[in-house]
């Protein structure tokens, strides 16, 4: 009887946790894409649960061999965008078909019940490329997010992070693309 309690409320407690994650990705999308040897940034909205580790996913294996890589180390979630620099953005070939997902630190990317959040499609353009006027700039469109649980624990075996670029204060000045597509989402207040 004891047991089967303990396992009622476990299963409770994964209940209201999966329902807690609020995170929303809503940059890259299919109208801001990245551009290889510049710095990238992703945004969203949100701050539970506290932090995640971005991922960047593809489904096509030409572009991304395996189909994932990461892209970040912990993010708070509090700090509602991130800057990854060039260097760590030059991993990734030019492409269309690219998500990032929002992933638990201590959890899979490969598992459904790990992923917080997911963006559009968006693509990554050949370096040189312009980035898209802040004026035409929509937001938030396509975004989805994803509950998860917090109760599985497995990691993915010898992912590693290459985030170049922690989110301190200032780390968007890094970014002057990111100024404009902050201005024009009317978040240049942030800055």
């Amino acid at each position: 009887m004891l047991a089967r309690l303990a396992a009622a409320a476990f299963a409770a407690s994964a209940l209201v946790a999966t329902a807690s994650a609020t995170l929303e990705v809503y940059l890259p999308d299919e109208n801001h894409w990245w551009v290889t040897g510049s710095d990238q940034l992703f945004a969203w909205t949100g701050n539970d649960p506290p932090e995640f580790i971005a991922w960047i996913t593809n489904k096509d294996e030409a572009i991304l061999p395996g189909g994932l890589g990461a892209v970040s180390n912990k993010v708070q979630s509090y700090d509602l965008s991130h800057v990854l620099n060039s260097t760590a953005a030059t991993a990734y070939k030019v492409g269309k078909g690219y998500r990032l997902i929002l992933v638990n630190p201590d959890g899979d990317p490969h598992k459904e019940s790990d992923i917080f959040a997911t963006s559009a499609e968006f693509e990554i353009k050949p370096k040189g490329s312009t980035y898209p006027d802040a004026a035409t700039s929509t937001g938030g469109a396509g975004a989805t997010s994803s509950a998860a649980s917090g109760t599985d624990t497995a990691s993915a075996a010898g992912a590693s992070a290459t985030d170049g670029a922690n989110n301190d204060n200032g780390a968007l000045a890094a970014a002057p693309a990111a100024v404009g597509i902050l201005a024009g989402f009317g978040l240049a207040a942030l800055l």
